[in-house]
């Protein structure tokens, strides 16, 4: 009996144990498992703790430059912050920006750049500083610092950085006469307007692009209404540009305005600023054509890159030619881009008489193949234009888009 009891309790043992072979392939299963297991916390803990690192340092600077804005008194409706995700670079990008009077800007912005080198972060920034950038990893901040009231002086028209003006200063010359000017005689010729400078004035934009006439709306970035100028413009079938602002001459005195291209600026930030701008008006544009300029239109190198950020959005430009030393045509044919030359500028005065004589101007000239002229977003210069195009057209003139006149 005690045998028979033995035998059964080691044959029911031998059934219960798995095979060696069955019992190695559980181990390797387990091992694999606690392997997988260990490294996805590993790497989960590592990729935490580098963003982490990387959020705290942007938050960081962030909070000291609000503070920064409060020891110099800045109110809270003079600086404002956006989030945003760049589809190219794939990184999410945190801009600030603020205005202040010209007599505070030189003294913040080397502030800021204190606290840039304060929290060990790499530093881009334009030759005035104003527009400093930190990118690492997948995280970029950019301080956009704007000068309140720049003094006008140069030989082009500032624009004003105070985003509560709502309509661009005008260059104001002495009146060329108060004799009506004579009309050119009947003729054939195409006419293309650029209206400038659009983007502070809805009630200006919704005005002039009521007209009938085909018309290229260029629109600032970064003013009260850029955006909803360009949607009003293209729900009227008008073509839209953007106005880029570039360095004049007469720069810093000068100061072209936010989203500006300085001569003396990386290949990387023209082209985060080209993306930039043509963003905020909205994403598509027909065309560009510089606001201002005249230094960075006669670099042939800073010309390239203006080209070559704007090529994923737009194949066309128009060089506003606001200096005789401008090469842009030249570097935009030389890229293969649809291209074209102001020939003049409508509103150097908003004398009536002044814009209503180049208006006739250009229609003489126009019968010799076309002519591109700029106006900007003023009253005067509409009120001309709403009295002047009909007349133009009775005697055999055409108003064109300026896609047009570009080859």
């Amino acid at each position: 009996m005690p045998a028979k009891k033995t035998k059964a309790i080691s044959n029911k043992a031998k059934a219960g144990t798995p095979t060696p072979l069955l019992a190695i392939l559980l181990a390797a299963v387990v091992v694999l498992s606690a392997i997988t297991v260990a490294s996805i916390v590993l790497v989960k803990k590592y990729r935490t703790g580098a963003e982490t690192v990387q959020v705290d340092k942007i938050s960081a600077l962030q909070s000291q430059i609000r503070q920064l804005f409060f020891d110099y008194n800045i109110p809270n409706d003079m600086f404002s912050m956006t989030e945003t995700w760049d589809r190219a670079t794939n990184d999410n990008v945190s801009m600030m920006y603020v205005a202040v009077p010209d007599n505070l800007t030189e003294s913040l912005r080397s502030s800021a750049i204190k606290l840039f080198e304060h929290n060990k972060l790499p530093m881009l920034y334009s030759p005035s500083k104003m527009h400093l950038i930190t990118t690492d990893a997948d995280k970029r901040f950019e301080l956009i610092i704007n000068e309140l009231n720049p003094k006008p002086e140069g030989d082009e028209t500032p624009r004003s950085q105070n985003p509560y003006i709502q309509t661009p200063p005008a260059v104001q010359t002495p009146s060329v006469s108060n004799v009506n000017p004579t009309p050119p005689a009947k003729g054939v010729g195409q006419i293309a307007l650029i209206i400038d400078d659009a983007g502070a004035n809805l009630t200006l934009a919704d005005r002039i692009t009521k007209q009938s006439i085909p018309i290229t709306m260029s629109v600032l970035p970064f003013l009260a209404y850029s955006k909803q100028t360009a949607e009003l413009a293209r729900s009227r079938g008008k073509t839209v540009f953007l106005h880029f602002p570039m360095e004049p001459k007469g720069y810093p005195a000068t100061d072209p305005g936010e989203g500006a291209v300085f001569v003396s600026m990386p290949e990387i930030m023209i082209v985060e600023t080209a993306k930039r701008n043509i963003e905020n008006i909205g994403g598509v544009i027909d065309g560009v054509n510089n606001h201002m300029g005249s230094a960075a239109t006669s670099d042939n190198n800073v010309m390239r890159g203006v080209i070559e950020a704007i090529r994923p959005f737009t194949s066309r430009f128009v060089d506003s030619n606001t200096s005789a030393q401008s090469v842009a045509y030249n570097v935009c044919k030389q890229a293969g881009f649809v291209c074209g030359i102001n020939k003049k500028f409508l509103d150097n005065s908003n004398d009536h008489n002044y814009i209503r004589e180049r208006l006739y101007e250009a229609a003489r000239a126009s019968s010799k193949g076309g002519i591109i002229i700029i106006g900007h977003l003023r009253k005067d210069t509409i009120e001309v234009l709403e009295e002047t195009v009909p007349e133009l057209q009775r005697l055999g003139y055409t108003f064109v888009s300026v896609t047009a006149l570009t080859q």
